[in-house]
This record gives C-alpha cells, structure tokens and sequence, in this order.
C-alpha cells in the first residue's frame, strides 16, 4: 500500500453521516473549523462522478500552491469518492429543484464524510443564500475561499454572495 493510499486509509470516516446526524446544529462550526481535505482527495470531489473509475490505478497530476504532486488513486480512494459523491448528487438536484433545505442537509452528509472539502462548504453556502440567508452563506464561501484560493468557482460565487448580501445590508 503506497503512502497516499495509508493516508487516505486513515482519514476515511466508516460512520454513515445519517446516522451520526442526530440532533440538529444551532452553529456550523463543526462545518467550517474542519481542516481541508488533502489535495488529491480535493481532486477527486471536483471531477465528474462519471470520470472516476478512468482514475484507479493511474498516476495523475495535482497543483498544490507552486508544487507539482504526482498521485496515484486506489479503487479504496475512488471507492471513497464515489460514496462522498452519491450524497453530494442527491443535494445538487435538489437545490436545482430550489429544495435548498434538504440539498444543504445532503451536503452536510458529504461533509461528514469528507470533512472540510472546499466544494461542498461552497456549495452550502450557495444554498443558504438562495434560501434568503446570505450571511450564513457568506460565512461557508469565505471558509471554501481561505481553503482553496485559487478556485475560480469559488471566488466567482463568494463575489456574487457578497454584493447580494451589501444590496440586503446584511
């Protein structure tokens, strides 16, 4: 088992996130105070689910900061993202039916289970904010934003939030 393959072999969550949702957050701190997901688990939650299975086995490259990582996905890290990715499906469906309530519960389950991945905490803050909540969504896009700066996904919606939120005066 190579390095990448232990590492993510440790950080693996085997709790189903419906099961250890129980009672209700007043605070999303536990969302945002997550450290970030490692550069090739990010990789693998940014791709099409379809694409993921062209990915076991081979190597692949990763920019992280000024770095050039090579990595090398197992069928136990694509495993993992395809489970990560069944509940963040669910949730992006919903949310383009404008059910953003239960789509920020789905992301919240894919959170669970990938603590601190910048797509989702963006993903979520979108939701909240077509739910009339732009501060709360602020607050998610800001913590995508300070984990993955260079994501133009990122910044274009945090910008959009951001002047949506000044026209409400917060």
């Amino acid at each position: 088992m190579g390095f990448l393959s232990k590492f993510f072999a440790s950080r693996q969550h085997k709790i189903s996130p419906a099961a250890s949702r129980g009672a209700a957050l007043s605070d999303d701190e536990q969302y945002l105070s997550a450290a970030p997901l490692t550069a090739a688990r990010r990789r693998l939650l940014w791709m099409d689910p379809k694409a993921l299975g062209l990915l076991s086995g081979s190597q692949t490259f990763i920019q992280e900061g000024n770095q050039l990582l090579t990595v090398q996905f197992t069928e136990q890290d694509i495993e993992w993202a395809r489970c990560v990715n069944e509940y963040a499906v669910k949730a992006e469906q919903s949310a383009r039916a404008e059910q953003y309530q239960k789509a920020i519960d789905l992301y919240k389950d894919a959170l669970r289970l990938a603590p601190g991945c910048d797509l989702y905490l963006m993903s979520i803050g979108c939701c909240y904010a077509n739910n009339g909540d732009a501060r709360r969504g602020l607050k998610y896009l800001e913590r995508a934003n300070e984990i993955s700066p260079g994501e133009e996904r990122i910044k274009r919606n945090l910008a959009g939030i951001r002047q949506a939120a000044a026209r409400v005066g917060r």
